[in-house]
Formats: C-alpha cells, sequence, structure tokens
C-alpha cells in the first residue's frame, strides 16, 4: 500500500513544484497528497478489476468507475481545467464504493470515511 501511494504521489508533487498561474492545482495536488496518505486509502488506488476481484456485476451496478490513481494521473496531466472537476471526480471515487459495497462492508465505511475527510479539506 505504501509503495504505490508513494508512486502516486510523485506526480502530484511534481504539481506543486510547478509553477502553476493558477493556484487551484498545486491545492488540489495538496488535497489529494493528504488522501493519497491516508491508511484507508488503499481501495481507491488503482481501477476496479471485476475479473480479478471475483464481482461481474461491477460493471452492470457501477457506469462511470473511477479511482484516486487516475485522478492524479489526470491531475498531472493537466486534465482538470478547474478545480470542481477534480472534486467531482474525487466524489464520484466515494460514490462508487458506496453504491457498489453494503453499508458495514469495510470499503464503504472506507469510502465514507475518504469522503468526509475529502470535505473536510474543500469545504
Amino acid at each position: 500500500f505504501r509503495e504505490r501511494a508513494a508512486r502516486l504521489l510523485r506526480p502530484a508533487a511534481a504539481v506543486l513544484r510547478g509553477a502553476a498561474a493558477d493556484p487551484w492545482p498545486v491545492a488540489g495536488a495538496a488535497v489529494l497528497r493528504q488522501l493519497l496518505q491516508r491508511e484507508g486509502a488503499w481501495p481507491f488506488l488503482q481501477p476496479v478489476d471485476p475479473v480479478a476481484e471475483g464481482i461481474p456485476d461491477y460493471s452492470l451496478v457501477i457506469k462511470r468507475p473511477m479511482d484516486l490513481g487516475t485522478v492524479a494521473r489526470t491531475l498531472r496531466e493537466g486534465g482538470y481545467p478547474h478545480a470542481g472537476e477534480m472534486a467531482h471526480e474525487v466524489r464520484l471515487v466515494v460514490e462508487n464504493a458506496m453504491t457498489y459495497n453494503p453499508p458495514g462492508h469495510e470499503v464503504h465505511r472506507l469510502a465514507r470515511r475518504l469522503g468526509e475527510a475529502f470535505d473536510r479539506r474543500t469545504l
């Protein structure tokens, strides 16, 4: 988990070191870094693999998969022209996990905590 999070943090660190004309990517990278470093972030670091995880109905339930690794890559590549777009995709990670996994499931609880942490840092 820690190695994967560190690899995902490198792109965010590059944004933090960059001289951005618009300050939101720097702030977004800082928030993303905090989320990636959370101990409970491990289920959200990479795309869900329905075959490997034995959940063949995942794509029937979740229409727009999203993960924090994809958010980090999109941020690094300048794919979010506005902060709201990144926030929407982070919230999508949370919503997907809470939709697919029932209340009481570990991933559901971790997603709720991740969403709460994100909201505390952005609201």
